[in-house]
């Protein structure tokens, strides 16, 4: 059952199917998890003192900690961090409402789906020797002390690195993308990052992914180190869509 609408702020994680949804539990600014429901549609709430929240530490984990118990549960739609109604009548009227026909939808073709995040990172040291291993060109500047060659040396492992870190890239997204529904590669951070990207794959291929992911990270090992995280809630294919 939903808990008593008020008139406070509402933080708003995620939406949620009401059959099944649950409450309780610390949220954002230690305010109680609770739910307010329209139709089939749950949003899993928590009230706050003021619209004007800031992004802590603290307060990010707990964002993602309630969106995954209740992923755990069901399937969920999860709003960016920092989503905020002015109360649970907003929440109905300008969210569970006006879009209820559309939400309803969008649960629908999540359900079974999770997120799998995935980062690759060279390991620096191995990647520039296999680099000055495989180019006769960098290994002959590398011994040179004249200045213009140690330029040119810098030149050529740069343009040598982009193109070796470019098909580790394809490779990866092409190996993982065969398991995924869809996929979303976000931009790199940093120089020695091949790929960071987020893969929605079906709950019941989740080890076929890990599988394939091992056999990436055996195949690149002492090269190349990865990270999978999930199953996760959706962010990367749905939280900008429904921000408030």
């Amino acid at each position: 059952m939903a808990a008593t609408v008020t008139e406070a702020p509402a933080y708003v994680y995620g939406i949620t199917w009401a059959d099944g949804a649950t409450a309780g539990g610390a949220g954002v600014a230690d305010a109680v998890v609770r739910t307010v429901e329209h139709g089939e549609l749950a949003a899993i709430v928590s009230p706050l003192e003021s619209a004007d929240i800031r992004a802590r530490r603290r307060d990010l984990l707990r964002h993602a900690d309630v969106l995954q118990q209740a992923f755990d549960r069901s399937a969920v739609i999860p709003l960016g961090f920092g989503t905020v109604f002015d109360s649970d009548d907003d929440v109905v009227s300008a969210l569970l409402e006006a879009r209820y026909e559309e939400l309803v939808e969008l649960l629908h073709r999540l359900d079974g789906l999770v997120e799998l995040t995935v980062r690759a990172l060279y390991d620096e040291q191995a990647v520039l020797a296999s680099i000055v291993g495989s180019e006769p060109k960098i290994a002959r500047l590398r011994g040179s002390s004249n200045p213009s060659d140690q330029m040119a040396l810098g030149e050529a492992v740069a343009h040598a690195l982009a193109a070796r870190r470019a098909r580790d890239a394809d490779e990866v997204v092409a190996s993982l993308s065969s398991l995924a529904r869809e996929v979303a590669i976000e931009e790199r951070v940093a120089e020695y990052e091949v790929i960071r990207g987020a893969f929605l794959v079906e709950r019941n291929r989740v080890r076929k992914f890990d599988a394939e992911a091992e056999k990436l990270a055996r195949l690149h090992h002492g090269t190349i180190r990865f990270k999978l995280t999930g199953p996760l809630p959706p962010h990367h294919f749905v939280a900008e869509r429904w921000a408030s």
